[in-house]
């Protein structure tokens, strides 16, 4: 009997016609032996609608207006745990809905962007071996101070890993709307195919760089406490791709796949002085900011990636910074080439360089590492960029 976390995204349960076949292949899973625990998301759209119902009557400036934010967001997944535990319980599954205080999954003080500190297991396991199905409500989590607090983009998938990592499971598995990763959208990329077996590492590479199919954050977790992540789709019973500590043999294609990031900004700072640069970047560690990448060109002159969500923030940082001269661009794309040994291979920088000139794409720069190509492009042609180099590196 294997103990199997599965996770179930928005689209997966977007409606009560969904929510029901969620529970079919949940039950399909208790009938082959296995105990499962199961995760669910809000329904597809509705986070969204609650963010915008709350942009419309606060600015969300202070951390006590963020609270709430995050106790209104939280609600999408409170119905969808409540309506698949009644789904179940009408197929003679006994299910409970659980919220994110009543395990406890114990999270930091920052609001909306909580990260995990740790999650007491003994409620899920004492449920599981009285043969209840625990269904939980992702994406949220309680601060030591009895607030709901959410885990940001992506929260579902690291809520699914973190309970994978406190329940010891025997896999984690993500249900989604498509079959698995592949070797680029498919949307952009008719021709791209699935990828049957990805290390933990080549996963983080994907996701980092814009494949929105499993959230780093879980593959960090998994990577961690060493359990597999299977990604499936809810739709169709074919199998996915496994996220694992170690992918294909060595004889394996050096080339894994092309991932892009249309979500992110370039940001030029030039500094009146060293001061200037170290309160801008203590300012943006204390409002969650992430920063993608840092090129420093001058001792005034700093260059950086940051997500195109952030930038409200950053702008409000900027106005009140005088010694602070600013550019930013959102016009602009990352695509990413994953696979090994690139940053000594130069045939694949020639290759890269010559294509992508010929079609008129202009490259920005470039960044690599032992297992990624990164290049900036304009975001108009990041289409074309993937289509080009899936072809010419891939098929």
């Amino acid at each position: 009997m294997a103990i199997i976390v599965q996770k179930f995204g928005g689209t997966s349960v977007g409606d009560s016609k969904k929510i029901q076949n969620v529970a079919d292949r949940v039950v399909q899973s208790i009938k082959d032996g296995d105990q499962i625990v199961v995760v669910v998301s809000a329904m597809a759209g509705v986070t969204n609608q609650l963010a915008s119902f709350c942009a419309g009557i606060s600015d969300l400036n202070s951390e006590s207006k963020l609270a709430e934010y995050d106790v209104a967001l939280s609600s999408g997944e409170v119905v969808t745990a409540a309506l698949l535990a009644l789904a179940l319980q009408q197929r003679g599954v006994d299910a409970q809905s659980l919220l994110g205080w009543q395990l406890p999954i114990k999270t930091s003080h920052s609001f909306s962007k909580s990260l995990v500190q740790e999650i007491d297991s003994e409620l899920l396991i004492r449920l599981l071996d009285s043969g209840i199905t625990p269904v939980i409500a992702g994406f949220q989590g309680v601060n030591s101070d009895g607030r709901v607090t959410t885990l940001g983009r992506g929260g579902s998938d690291t809520t699914a890993a973190a309970i994978s990592a406190s329940i010891k499971a025997d896999y984690c598995d993500i249900y989604t709307d498509v079959e698995g990763v592949f070797t680029a959208d498919p949307r952009l990329v008719p021709l791209a195919r699935k990828i049957d077996l990805l290390s933990y590492q080549e996963m983080l590479e994907f996701a980092d760089m814009g494949a929105k199919v499993l959230h780093s954050r879980a593959v960090q977790i998994a990577m961690r406490y060493d359990f597999p992540i299977r990604v499936m789709s809810s739709f169709l019973n074919a199998l996915g791709t496994t996220i694992t500590k170690h992918s294909k043999n060595m004889e394996s294609p050096k080339i894994i796949g092309i991932a892009h990031n249309k979500n992110i900004v370039l940001t030029d700072f030039k500094f009146k002085d060293y001061k200037a640069m170290e309160d801008l970047f203590a300012e943006f560690a204390e409002n969650d900011i992430h920063v993608e990448s840092i090129n420093r060109d001058t001792q005034s002159f700093v260059e950086c990636i940051i997500q195109l969500g952030d930038i409200a923030k950053v702008q409000a940082i900027l106005d009140r910074s005088p010694d602070i001269t600013y550019n930013i661009r959102t016009d602009i794309a990352i695509v990413s080439i994953i696979g090994f040994s690139l940053k000594n291979d130069t045939s694949i920088f020639s290759k890269v360089l010559s294509s992508l000139a010929r079609d008129g794409i202009e490259i920005m720069s470039m960044m690599s590492s032992q297992i990624k190509l990164s290049i900036m492009v304009p975001e108009p042609a990041t289409e074309r960029a993937v289509k080009i180099l899936h072809g010419l590196l891939i098929c």
